[in-house]
Formats: C-alpha cells, sequence, structure tokens
C-alpha cells in the first residue's frame, strides 16, 4: 500500500489531468516519473527504475531531459512537463507545482529533437459533410496552411506530401481512425472531443486566438470543414502550450490542383526524398540535387520535390532563374558563400516567439539579417522576374542587427539564467552592478592572497558553491595553523573549510549583487527576445526568400555539374525526351557509361508503350527516369536530357515491384490489384502513369488477361503511359490499337546464344524472349541448375501444350529427368578422363579412340 505523503496527492491530482501522457513532475535538479509512468518510460528511456515506500519511480536531471523525451516522442508519446512555480525557501508547505507545456511528436521547438532537413508538422483532420478539411501546423517554423479534399485517395496523397508526426482527429471518427492506422502508422494520432471540429465554436476559437473579427480575410468561410480542422488544432495548441502563444505565418488555403500529386506509393517508389533501403537520404533525388547552404533550403528542396508545379508561368520563371544563375557563377559563387554564414532564422524566429532562444539563437539571426544587404546587392544584378521580386521583398532590419550587436556577449553562453550575457556598456544599472560583483571578486583574490602570507599556508584557497556559500579552505598538513577567529563550515577528506565574519559579510554584498546582475541581465534578454518577435512577419519573409534563392541556387549547381538542360515546359499533351538518364543512377556510375534513351509519349500514336525485354535490361531505370525527369521539370530544374518538351503532368502514378500487407489481410497480389485499381480510377489524360510487370502475382493466363484489360481501360482515359511487361502477348495490341507502341531493350548473343550482354538501348519492336535462365545463370545459380532449366526450356518450347493448358513436358517429367541426369553423369565421366589425360604421353588419334 503507498503512502499518500501531501507530496503523492499533489503528484495524482496533476496526473489525473493528463492521463495520457508522460508526467515530468519536478523534484529540485530532476523530473521525477511515478507509478505506472516509471514502469513503462523507465523501459523506454533505458533507466533505472526503483521503488520507494512501495511506489514505483524513475528520475532524469532536469538539464538534461531533451535526450530522454526524444525516446519518448519516437515512440509517439507525449510529455507534460510539471514545474516548481514557487521558490522552494519560501514555500509555505508543499511547494506549488503545475503543468508549464505538454510536449507532444507534432508541437516540438527544441532543435535537438528535429531533423534539420525537413519540417515537422502537427495535421488536423476533420470530415463536414462529404469534404475532409486538412490543416498543417509546424510551430518549429511557423508554416500554417489547409486545404479541403473531396476523397479519402486525395486525403492520402497530401498527407503523404508533408513529414506528419502528429495528427489530431475528432474521437468518434473511425474513418479517419482505421485510415490513420493503415496507411500512416508512424504518424501519433490523437483523438480529441468533437466539439473542438464544430464549425460555429471553430471559428469562434480562431478569431479569439488571433485576434480576429471577421475569418473572411482567411477565406475559411467558403470551406467549412478547412474551418473544422483549425479550429480542432487551435484548441490542441491552447490546451498543449498553456499560456505560451504560437506565433504563425499567415495562413493559406491553397487548392490540390496548385502541385502535382505524388501519392505515398509514388514516392516511394521512385525514391524521391527516402530510399527503399533504409529510409535515409542517400541514392535518392533529394540527395542528387541537395547543394544547399541551409537548413531553410534543405527543408524547402524536399517541399519543392514532393510538390512539383503545375502553374506554368511559375515553372518558367523558376527555369529562368536557374538559367542566369548558371549564365553567371562568379555572383552565384559569391550568394552561395552568404547563403553558407546563415543561421536557421526560420526556427530561431519560432523559437523566439515561443519564448525558448537562447543568446546563441539572437547571435545567429543577427548574423543572418547581416548578410541581407550584401545579398540584395548581387541579386540586383539578375534580370530574371522571379529573383528580382524576392530581391525586392528582403529587409535588412538593420536596427535589430545594430541592438543585438550592441548588447550580446560573443560568444554568448548556451543559458540565459546564468548572467554573462550582455556586453558592458549597454546599461548603466547592469554596469553598477558588473562593478560591484567585479570589485567583490577583487576582493576575494586579495583576501585569498593576504591569508596565504599571513598563515604562510601557499596552497590556502578561498572558494564557492551554490550549497556553502562562500568558504576558506585549507588543507589537514596546515590545521594547526589555523587562527581562532576562522569557523569550521565543512569538513573533507582531506581539508576542512572555513568561513569568517569578514568573508561573511562580504558574502551577502556579493551574491545580492550577482543575484541582481543575473536577474537584471535575463530582463534585458527577454526584452531583446520580445523585440525580435515584434519583427516576426519579416524575418519569416527573409527566411521563406532565403530558402528559395537557396534552392534555386543548388539546382544551378547540380545542373552545371551534371550537365543538364533547360527542359521546355507547356500546355500541350506530349513529353518528349531525346538522351535522357536517371539522375540518381547516372550519379553513382563512372563517367559517359550511363546509356541514354529516348522517350515520346503522347495522346494519340505514342500514348501508350509496352516495353518488353529481360530484367537487369535497363526497362526499370528507364521508366523511373521518365518519372523523374517530368518532376524535375515541373520543378523548376534543369534536367538529364539533351532535349526534353514536358507537357503539364497532374499526376504520376507508379506500380512497380512486389510487396503486400499482412498486417491488412492483403496478399502481394490484392496489395497490387490495390494499386491498379487506384491508378485506373484517378487517372486523368494528364497523367503519367508507369506500370511494371502488372499480372505478374497470379497464374500466367489471369496475369496476361488483367494486362491485357488494363492497358484497354488505359487507352480510354488517355493517360499517358509506360506499360513494362515480360508478357510478350501483350504486344499484339499495338496491331489493332494506334495508341500503343511496342519497344525492347536490345540484347546481344554469342556461344550458340547460351550468354548474353544487356546493351541497356530502347528500341522500336518487342523483344522475343525473356533471358530469364541468362539472368539466373549472372546471378549465379549452380551450373547443374542453369543445365537443367536449359533442357526443360527446350521440351517446353518443343512439345508446347496439351488441351488442358499445361506444358506436355510435365507428362514425362520423370523420364526427362532421369535422362538429364544421366547425361549430367555422362558428362561427368568425360571431364575425369580429361583430367587424367598426360598430355606428354599420349597422341591426338589415341585420344580420339579413348573417348
Amino acid at each position: 500500500m503507498v503512502k499518500e505523503t501531501p507530496l503523492v496527492q499533489q503528484y495524482q491530482k496533476i496526473k489525473s489531468q493528463y492521463p495520457d501522457t508522460f508526467l515530468f513532475f519536478r523534484l529540485g535538479d530532476f523530473y521525477e516519473l511515478f507509478g505506472d509512468d516509471a514502469i513503462h518510460a523507465s523501459k523506454i528511456m533505458e533507466v533505472t527504475l526503483t521503488k520507494r515506500q512501495e511506489m514505483p519511480l524513475c528520475g532524469i536531471p532536469y538539464h538534461s531531459a531533451t535526450k530522454y523525451i526524444k525516446k519518448l516522442l519516437n515512440k509517439s508519446k507525449s510529455v507534460a512537463i510539471c514545474e516548481q512555480t514557487e521558490d522552494p525557501s519560501e514555500a509555505k508547505g508543499i511547494v506549488k507545482r503545475e503543468v508549464v507545456r505538454v510536449i507532444t511528436p507534432g508541437t516540438i521547438i527544441e532543435d535537438e529533437l528535429l531533423s534539420e532537413d525537413s519540417n515537422n508538422f502537427l495535421v488536423s483532420i476533420s470530415k463536414t459533410s462529404s469534404k475532409f478539411g486538412i490543416v498543417f501546423l509546424d510551430i518549429s517554423t511557423g508554416d500554417f496552411m489547409g486545404c479541403e479534399v473531396d476523397n479519402i485517395n486525395s486525403l492520402e496523397a497530401e498527407l503523404s506530401r508533408q513529414r506528419v508526426r502528429e495528427a489530431v482527429i475528432p474521437v468518434d471518427s473511425d474513418e479517419l481512425d482505421s485510415f490513420l492506422t493503415k496507411q500512416f502508422a508512424e504518424v501519433a494520432v490523437t483523438k480529441k472531443d468533437s466539439w473542438y471540429f464544430n464549425v460555429s465554436k471553430a471559428g469562434d476559437s480562431i478569431k479569439s486566438y488571433f485576434n480576429l473579427s471577421t475569418l473572411k480575410g482567411w477565406e475559411l468561410d467558403k470551406y467549412p470543414s478547412v474551418t473544422a480542422a483549425c479550429g480542432g488544432l487551435i484548441q490542441y495548441l491552447s490546451e498543449t502550450q498553456k499560456d505560451r502563444k504560437v506565433t504563425l505565418k499567415k495562413f493559406r488555403i491553397y487548392t490540390v490542383d496548385e502541385k502535382m500529386i505524388l501519392d505515398r506509393k509514388t514516392q516511394e517508389n521512385l525514391e524521391l526524398v527516402k530510399n527503399l533501403h533504409d529510409g535515409k537520404k542517400k541514392n535518392t533525388l533529394f540527395e542528387v540535387l541537395d547543394f544547399t547552404d541551409t537548413a531553410m533550403g534543405m527543408r524547402k528542396l524536399v517541399q519543392w520535390i514532393l510538390g512539383p508545379l503545375k502553374d506554368i508561368d511559375k515553372i518558367r520563371m523558376r527555369l529562368n532563374s536557374v538559367e542566369e544563375l548558371i549564365q553567371k557563377p562568379e555572383i552565384s559563387l559569391t550568394i552561395s558563400e552568404l547563403l553558407n554564414k546563415t543561421s536557421d532564422m526560420e526556427r530561431i524566429i519560432g523559437k523566439a516567439n515561443f519564448g525558448s532562444c537562447n543568446a546563441r539563437d539572437m547571435t545567429g539571426l543577427k548574423e543572418s539579417l547581416k548578410i541581407i544587404p550584401a545579398l540584395k546587392e548581387f541579386l540586383k544584378s539578375f534580370n530574371s522576374g522571379l529573383i528580382k521580386s524576392m530581391e525586392d521583398k528582403l529587409a535588412p532590419l538593420n536596427n535589430i542587427v545594430d541592438e543585438l550587436e550592441k548588447a550580446i556577449k560573443e560568444p554568448p553562453p548556451l543559458t540565459v539564467k546564468e548572467g554573462n550575457i550582455i556586453k558592458r556598456g549597454y546599461s548603466a544599472r547592469l554596469d553598477e552592478l558588473m562593478d560591484i560583483t567585479s570589485g567583490d571578486k577583487k576582493w576575494v583574490l586579495e583576501l585569498e592572497e593576504r591569508e596565504r602570507r599571513r598563515l604562510n599556508i601557499p596552497k590556502l584557497k578561498v572558494g564557492y558553491n551554490k550549497v556553502h556559500g562562500y568558504y576558506i579552505e585549507i588543507t589537514r598538513l596546515h590545521s594547526n595553523k589555523v587562527p581562532p577567529e576562522y569557523q569550521r563550515k565543512q569538513t573533507l577528506i582531506n581539508s576542512e573549510r572555513y568561513i569568517t565574519e569578514e568573508l561573511k559579510n562580504r558574502e551577502n554584498s556579493i551574491l545580492g549583487a550577482e543575484e541582481k546582475k543575473i536577474a537584471l541581465e535575463y530582463k534585458i534578454f527577454c526584452g531583446l527576445r520580445d523585440m525580435v518577435s515584434g519583427y516576426n512577419r519579416i524575418i519569416q519573409q527573409n527566411s521563406e526568400i532565403i530558402a528559395q534563392i537557396d534552392v534555386l541556387s543548388s539546382f544551378a549547381r547540380v545542373s552545371k555539374k551534371y550537365s543538364y538542360s533547360k527542359p521546355h515546359v507547356g500546355n500541350f499533351n506530349e513529353i518528349t525526351i531525346k538522351e535522357g538518364r536517371h539522375p540518381v543512377v547516372e550519379k553513382n556510375m563512372a563517367v559517359h557509361e550511363f546509356i541514354p534513351n529516348d522517350t515520346l509519349l503522347d495522346k494519340d500514336t505514342n500514348q501508350i508503350l509496352v516495353i518488353t525485354g529481360p530484367n537487369m535490361s535497363g526497362k526499370s531505370t528507364y521508366l523511373k527516369q521518365t518519372a523523374l525527369i517530368t518532376i524535375m521539370a515541373q520543378m523548376g530544374c534543369f534536367v538529364p536530357v539533351s532535349l526534353a518538351h514536358i507537357g503539364i503532368t497532374d499526376r504520376i502514378f507508379t506500380r512497380i515491384g512486389a510487396s503486400e500487407n499482412l498486417a491488412g489481410g492483403e496478399s502481394t497480389f490484392m496489395v497490387e490489384m490495390t494499386e491498379v485499381a487506384s491508378i485506373l480510377n484517378n487517372a486523368t489524360d494528364k497523367s503519367l502513369l508507369i506500370l511494371d510487370e502488372v499480372g505478374r502475382g497470379t497464374s500466367t493466363f489471369d496475369g496476361i488477361s488483367i494486362a491485357w484489360a488494363v492497358i484497354e481501360e488505359i487507352a480510354g482515359i488517355k493517360g499517358r503511359t509506360l506499360f513494362a511487361t515480360h508478357y510478350f502477348e501483350l504486344t499484339e495490341l499495338a496491331g489493332y490499337m494506334k495508341n500503343v507502341k511496342n519497344y525492347n531493350f536490345v540484347v546481344r548473343e554469342w556461344e550458340d546464344k547460351k550468354k548474353v550482354v544487356f546493351l541497356r538501348k530502347l528500341q522500336p519492336g518487342s523483344a522475343d524472349k525473356s533471358y530469364g535462365i541468362h539472368c539466373a545463370q549472372l546471378a549465379g545459380v549452380p551450373k547443374n541448375v542453369i543445365r537443367r532449366a536449359w533442357d526443360i526450356f527446350k521440351r517446353l518450347q518443343d512439345e508446347q501444350f496439351d488441351d488442358k493448358g499445361l506444358p506436355k513436358a510435365a507428362h514425362n517429367a520423370q523420364e526427362s529427368q532421369l535422362s538429364f541426369s544421366s547425361e549430367l553423369k555422362k558428362d561427368d565421366e568425360y571431364r575425369e578422363k580429361i583430367k587424367n589425360i598426360d598430355l606428354n604421353r599420349i597422341t591426338p588419334i589415341e585420344i580420339l579412340n579413348d573417348m
């Protein structure tokens, strides 16, 4: 039975208000967890579980709590920070405590808990009538936006664009709960009462939080589902952030038509920002294009990759900017050098708004703002309309630079509540306190020197610690020299510590002045932080512009390095690519080793390309490079081609590879068919479809039939399609469908067609065989298996099929195998004889006769 002390009672009362979070309960220099919290958290945080009066406990030092909180957040847990809200020395009875903040996966602002190269979005989702409202918020950067979608597929596509860490949904929405659990298992799902998402109450919450009189400026009056989602998010912010009001970028309503849709499966198959191997950046399009100099630019690059534009004018403005940056290499290099000196202003201002930034953040912001005048000057030399508009919007904020320059010491300390932040000369009162404390410290040094000489104790020292204050320390060796006016204060192993009336009196003066100095420095720093927060919008705008310049500069550098070409993007139906290359594969190959290929897709005679050829011939690379080139072009980047005409693509679909969803009760083939169904139900005549081996997960005849019917359906949709297959029967479609063309990858054979080389070159027409046995041979399958495969292949080829659709070779399989085994045995005998021949003692005639 746990004894309910006043402390335990206080803990339990606060814990009851936060049942679904781990309560970090402040006790002195530690955060303590009690009961079930301690049992479960100790395993995740990997700390020792203890007990006191049968109560399970685990504690962590408050100053290193971040690394433990990170472990909990990575498991999609939340943490309530419960602090002491009064000075223990002044408390009457139990010290007052209250939760000052709830840290959830979607409400992180600490640098140590965030990924530098991606946003950290909290999303709120609500369904009103038949529409889903989605609102995204990144507290660390202030990004704040929302949209409305018509169906669950569009919802999945929008959530896939962002790095969502947490989703807030109504508690009674089983549809959303099931969808998120199935499709976004890595996202923490938080369910809140339905009234959070009531449209009327949501509108009132938004207006109250942002001090608005109407929602028309936000255009929320047109989107009730978005209003509901936004209201739910605001209620959740108020609940988790307490009195801290988050300052955000201007809320932006966008439509899903603004950008190309890339669903989650397409992002994964094309390895846009994460590879399929371990989910990291290596061997992705992101890695290839990332020549950014700032964290802001890196995050912006990810956004551009996952959200290619559909607006032709905006795309061309980006392409023209990249072209001019390439044409002015010296200026571009200087711009890059300036950007390289820029700190993460976007997140610094986020922390400043939140009241959590430190002096080093302020110094980083100052140095970043310092580069803006020079950056503006260099941007003036460009003719690009996009770059000129950016130059106009950049604001130097020299007043902030000057104020921070005058105020903050360099290098500044990490902490803001222990002084040594503010420069001498910034505040007259602070200078007085500095003089007092420096004078007192000088007096302490003089006291130490005087007592050393007076008592003839060379190692006597005057010291200080927070627990015992000032003291005089003398080793036991000299204890006989201690004068009577010294009062013993503390006994150590090898020495004694003493105090004198003179030192005691001076201690009060020193500590009083030091405390006042530290308090005043913190007050001044908070004033500087508030001043910076007052320029929130301008600093956020500067951050946005610098991020965009950084990405355009990165595009220019990668385009020049890898000899990319400027694509022509327009509102036409074709995709024409001359000498296209896969940007990721090419980067990892020796110079000129990659074999480029052409592509022509349109709505009329080249709508569907049926591509045949063996594995390892280059089909998959070709399919993906066409999609990647299209994405890069609509991002506004140059592309790995000699020439490209890219008709605006609204969406890219991919059906590539084999995967399964056993937890969801879906086999590999069921997953394949689900993906095919999604493509056929959502593709348009402006879509690009990348299909590889449709129908391979079932029997041959079923698979061919499905693939055949899928191509006929796509022909009606008019979506531009690359259809790779091993089913040669599908090449018959080109004979009666004018919009289907056959292509194959060239293979060269030698040694009686038993060996091949893959030239990775696409040519018109269909392949005549799949070369599967050749691939098995190259993969290292044992020779006897390869030889047996050739034997079976020949029999199947010669004998064809019976009236039941079964290979006739199966009727005499045992006989065939015995015959084959006999042949192998003969071969082995011949080999053994040849090994034993002594060429120095036998003639050619004797060898022939012996065989």
